[in-house]
């Protein structure tokens, strides 16, 4: 379970967020840009500091004011996938993929070549990275965000530079790393139909505060 809790000031408003997801859950930010939903993310990754609060994963702490606490990024084991993806473009489609790789071993050897079937890019490998469609793009990113075995993912709206139809195909995708990995996924997304496919969880935020809460037991089953 991952429980979000804080403050944060910026020039133009302030973010008070409140929100957890469990292991079964794709939590999605819903609203406008300039709501600050990439900046919640950026602080749950560590990139960020709120003013005050706390966020804790399965009883883990990654920030506490009250305790003086704030655990760099690579001890968080939070994924990150970004929204231009953050690729480099210097090196090729398996080199980007196992960049984050501390330690090669028969399970992360196993690991990579499930991730590149299941996201069909095992035909990519070799290939460098501005040879690839948008779609290819978003693919690649995902698997190595998952590479390093994250305890949560972190979607910054994924699909936004890619067409409908390989949108409706990694939507799909989505669902089931989803269910494989049983860790809470937050997708951030301005998107309806993202919203109505992915989301267990709907947060609509406006002016950096969650203004509904809307849960799901399946995808479109509201409760």
């Amino acid at each position: 379970m991952l429980s979000v809790d804080f403050r944060i000031k910026r020039h133009d408003f302030n973010i008070d967020i409140n929100f957890a997801a469990g292991n079964n859950d794709i939590a999605v930010l819903f609203g406008p840009s300039g709501c600050g939903k990439t900046t919640i993310l950026r602080c749950i990754a560590g990139l960020e500091r709120p003013e005050d609060g706390r966020i804790l994963q399965d009883g883990k702490v990654f920030f506490s004011s009250d305790d003086n606490i704030c655990i760099a990024p690579r001890y968080r084991r939070v994924g990150y996938m970004f929204q231009e993806y953050a690729l480099f473009p210097h090196l090729s489609v398996k080199d980007n993929i196992l960049y984050g790789v501390k330690k090669h071993t028969c399970y992360s050897n196993n690991l990579y070549n499930d991730l590149t079937k299941l996201l069909k890019i095992s035909s990519l490998l070799d290939r460098a990275i501005d040879r690839l469609s948008g779609g290819e793009k978003q693919r690649v990113a995902l698997v190595r965000a998952l590479m390093a075995e994250p305890e949560v993912l972190l979607l910054d709206e994924p699909l936004s530079a890619i067409d409908c139809e390989t949108s409706r195909q990694i939507q799909v995708e989505l669902n089931q790393l989803q269910r494989r990995w049983q860790i809470p996924f937050i997708l951030v997304t301005h998107n309806l139909t993202e919203v109505k496919v992915l989301g267990t969880k709907i947060f609509d935020m406006e002016n950096g505060r969650i203004k509904e809460r809307r849960l799901y037991e399946t995808n479109g089953m509201a409760i």
